[in-house]
This record gives structure tokens, C-alpha cells and sequence, in this order.
């Protein structure tokens, strides 16, 4: 009764669990296990049960015994962790799957001691089942490199994860092109059968005549939810639409334009209207030239991004703003700048600097950056007559940044490669100067990390460098660190 009434929702969890299998007139029988699959957890061991597949050893006897399986619980249980954590953790579980096995004694022999024996603290001939685990957990090894770093793996499982969504990718197309073929094969062989045609009407109005009212109280069911949701809600109106059709088509309605005429601070439609726009684009009615953004009604544009900090412990962030179409600031206009400080101090890279950019009807720009740990913001308003731009200017812009598209590129390109080989440098500077994952690099490696880290850093001081040559570096970078921590 005990394994019976253990929760047995596996979904996203990893888990050491009971299994437990009955057979009319014969004593009840338990395994316990563990399952730490690092994609799908739990639910992935317990589904091998269900297809009879992969299956311990006096499981698969008790199977084929007529044994069945009439619950799943788990004993203990997390939340997948991240593959940082898979190997160190996987282990945790395996012991303590062998803890419970002992405790509960679900042991095949109730007389062996098993190298663990002496945790179960009650009688082994009291137990009202018999146990089905056939040695100790302890002694299986356990799946995963404990020689890699949290890197390396976090990197491993994300080529895992691509490549099993490839996959998974290859095969739905394939296989909804094969279905595709055999359906249509199939109604192709039966138009040809005498009668198709009659027996698709007599289907047709069986499924009406069973399956209407179901659908319509179906229906009505998931149009009440969305109206309780408000997922296509007009306030104005008061109106609750079931889909966004629908929404559109109210927001069309003479009722609700006539509302809206009436009351000029009505919250904005939820969709633009395309045609409403491409007018006021034409027309300059509601149209920001600095942002090349036509709105439908007088309220203010924004929009947000995200920015962190590039050193260790760094308290103060300047935020220079520009306008222009070019990706190198030095080829666009300065507008103005402002400062955000002091913020807590963190590794580079951890902070969440939030910036939103926010332009009136009247033109005025307003950029605030927020720190979110701390809540600390700062800001700049800049008006509309700093870096007001002429039509003929703002086609310049254009026509320039259209240009020089290849020329920003590029440099688009050697910057990403650039800020990405200066953040591996600072990684393998703390893994060399660390006391204990020095301990870890093969003997006579570290000098070859030390060299090509000295190369990568001339690199970075070659001002005519390309993407390719920083990319270079990082990769000989990569390749001597794993070299020097790979298993021995």
C-alpha cells in the first residue's frame, strides 16, 4: 500500500522510483531503480517497462511469469539538471538508489548480504512482498566523463541536442511525405471501387450525427476559456473574442470605431492595421523619420534591448547613443551619452542591462538603461531638434548603409569573433591560474595552453585582423585545452 501511493508524475524529473507487479493469487513483487535519462528523465526508464524492452533481469522473468505492472511512484526526485551536473549528480542518484533498495529490501535474495545488508533495520522475512533488484546499484558504473569541465559538457550536450532535432526533423518530413504518398495511393484505389462515393456520404453522416453535438459543446467549452483569458480582448468595447480573426473583425466594426472617434484615449488595437499604416507612412500622419516607423494613432514608440557588462566586478557603464543605418558608431552621428553607476559588482557578462528606447509624438527621444538586480536606472532625453534629419538625408543614410552592406559585415563579423575569443581568453586564464583544475591538465600541456594563449592575445592586437584569423586562434585555443584536460 506504501509503493502504491507514491506519486507517479515523472514529467521533467529525474527520479529513484518502485515499481510495483501483481498477479492474481500470487504475493506481490517490487524493484526499485532510478532513472536519470538527461533529455526526458524518469519517464523515459519507465517507458521501456511499458514496451517490454531494456528490462532487469527478474523484471523481465516476472514478466513472462504473467506478472504485470499496476504502479510506478517515485521514492525521491529533482528537476532534470543542467549537463554541468549530469555526472556528479547521476552518481547521488545511483547511491541513493541503493539505499532504498536496502532499506525496503527489494533484494531477489532475502539471505544474501549484498556489501549493504545492514541497512534494512527490520526483519527481511516481515516484508509482505518480494523484492526483484538483482545486485547492488553501487556496483554499476556510472554514464558520464567526471574529467570535463562544465563547459565541455554544456558543449557536448548542445551538439546532442542539435543533432537529435535534425534528426527528429529528417524523420517527420520523411515520414509525412511517405503518408502523404500511401493516402493518396489509398483514395486513388478506392475511387476506383464501385460504391466509394456512397460509402463516404454514409460516413460522413454517421460522424455528423455522433460527433456534432460533441463538437459544438467542445467548442463552446474553448470559447468560453478564451473569453475568461482575454487573449483577444477589446477594453473599449468590453468585447471577448474567441480567435484573432474574429478580433481583427471586431476591431473593424462600425460599433467599435464609432467608440473609438468618441473616446480619443482609447487603448491602442492589439494588431496594427496594415492598410492604416502603409497610409500614414505615405502620408506622414503619425510617422517617426528617425525610426522609419508609421503608427496608427499618437502614442509613443519604444522599443527595448539588452546589454551586460564586458569585465569582472565592473560598477559603472557608459552608454553612448547614435543615429544612423551603419554598424560601426564612429560612421553614424552622436547624439549624446549618459552614465549608469554605481551597479553591483558581478563577473563579466552576469549583469542585465535593460535599455529602452522610447520616441513621442513630438519627436523627443528618451533612453533609459535599468540594472535589474538592483533596480538602478539612469537617463537621457534628447529633442527633436538634435540630429533632426531632412527626407533627402534620411534617403542618404539609406543608400549609404545599402552600400557599404558588405564593408558592415565584415565588421559586424570580426567584432562577434573578436568579443567571443576574448571571453574563451579570460576562461582559460582562470582555468590555469585555478590551483584545482591545474591539477587536472596531462603534464607538459600547460605550457602548450600558455603558447597558444600568447598567440591568441597577439591576435587580438593585430588591428587588421579578420574574422577568420581571431576564429583561428579560438579554435587552436580550444583545441589545446581539451587536449590537456581530456581523459588520460
Amino acid at each position: 500500500d506504501f509503493f502504491k501511493s507514491l506519486p507517479s508524475n515523472g514529467r521533467g524529473k529525474w527520479g529513484v522510483y518502485a515499481l510495483v507487479l501483481e498477479k492474481a493469487g500470487f504475493e506481490p513483487l517490487v524493484y526499485i531503480g532510478s532513472g536519470t535519462n538527461a533529455d526526458s528523465g524518469v519517464r523515459s526508464r519507465w517507458s521501456s517497462y511499458d514496451r517490454r524492452n531494456v528490462l532487469p533481469r527478474f523484471v523481465k522473468v516476472a514478466f513472462d511469469t504473467g506478472y504485470t505492472v499496476t504502479h510506478k511512484g517515485l521514492l525521491m526526485w529533482s528537476a532534470i539538471p543542467a549537463a554541468a551536473e549530469v555526472p556528479c549528480l547521476r552518481l547521488l542518484f545511483v547511491a541513493i538508489e541503493a539505499t532504498f533498495s536496502f532499506m525496503f529490501w527489494t533484494m531477489y535474495s532475502k539471505t544474501k548480504d549484498y556489501g549493504m545488508g545492514g541497512i534494512c533495520q527490520w526483519p527481511r522475512d516481515e516484508f509482505a512482498y518480494y523484492g526483484l533488484c538483482s545486485h547492488n546499484a553501487m556496483y554499476e558504473g556510472v554514464m558520464g566523463n567526471f574529467d570535463l569541465t562544465a563547459d565541455q559538457l554544456e558543449a557536448i550536450a548542445a551538439t546532442m541536442r542539435e543533432k537529435t532535432r535534425a534528426y527528429m526533423a529528417e524523420y517527420r518530413a520523411a515520414h509525412q511525405a511517405e503518408t502523404k504518398v500511401y493516402m493518396a495511393e489509398y483514395h486513388q484505389r478506392a475511387r476506383l471501387e464501385e460504391g466509394y462515393q456512397e460509402r463516404q456520404r454514409i460516413g460522413d453522416a454517421r460522424f455528423r450525427e455522433k460527433s456534432h453535438d460533441k463538437y459544438l459543446a467542445k467548442f463552446a467549452r474553448y470559447a468560453k476559456k478564451q473569453k475568461e483569458s482575454k487573449a483577444f480582448f477589446c477594453e473599449l468595447c468590453n468585447h471577448a473574442s474567441t480567435k484573432p480573426f474574429e478580433h481583427d473583425r471586431h476591431l473593424q466594426s462600425k460599433r467599435h470605431l464609432e467608440k473609438a472617434a468618441r473616446n480619443p484615449k482609447a487603448p491602442p488595437a492589439r494588431k496594427k492595421n496594415r492598410i492604416t499604416e502603409e497610409t500614414n507612412k505615405a502620408s506622414k500622419k503619425f510617422f517617426c523619420a528617425l525610426c522609419d516607423v508609421a503608427c496608427t494613432s499618437s502614442i509613443t514608440i519604444e522599443f527595448l534591448r539588452t546589454f551586460t557588462t564586458v569585465a569582472d566586478n565592473q560598477q559603472t557603464v557608459q552608454f553612448p547613443v547614435f543615429q544612423g543605418e551603419r554598424v560601426n558608431c564612429e560612421d553614424n552621428t552622436s547624439l549624446g551619452e549618459f552614465t549608469l553607476a554605481p551597479i553591483p559588482p558581478m563577473k563579466a557578462g552576469e549583469a542585465v542591462l535593460e535599455v529602452v528606447f522610447e520616441v513621442d509624438v513630438n519627436g523627443i527621444l528618451k533612453v533609459t538603461a535599468t540594472e535589474k538586480t538592483s533596480g538602478r536606472s539612469a537617463n537621457i532625453t534628447i529633442s527633436n531638434s538634435v540630429g533632426k534629419l531632412s527626407s533627402a538625408e534620411i534617403d542618404n543614410m539609406i543608400s549609404e548603409a545599402e552600400k557599404f552592406k558588405s564593408t558592415d559585415e565584415a565588421f559586424s563579423k570580426k567584432f562577434e569573433s573578436k568579443q567571443q575569443l576574448e571571453s574563451y581568453i579570460s576562461r582559460v586564464e582562470e582555468i590555469i591560474s585555478d590551483p584545482t583544475m591545474s591539477l587536472k591538465i596531462k603534464r607538459g600541456q600547460k605550457e602548450k595552453i600558455e603558447s597558444a594563449l600568447s598567440e591568441a592575445m597577439a591576435q587580438l592586437e593585430i588591428e587588421d585582423s579578420s574574422a577568420d584569423d581571431l576564429k583561428k586562434k579560438e579554435l587552436a585555443l580550444k583545441r589545446a585545452v581539451t587536449k590537456a584536460l581530456s581523459t588520460r
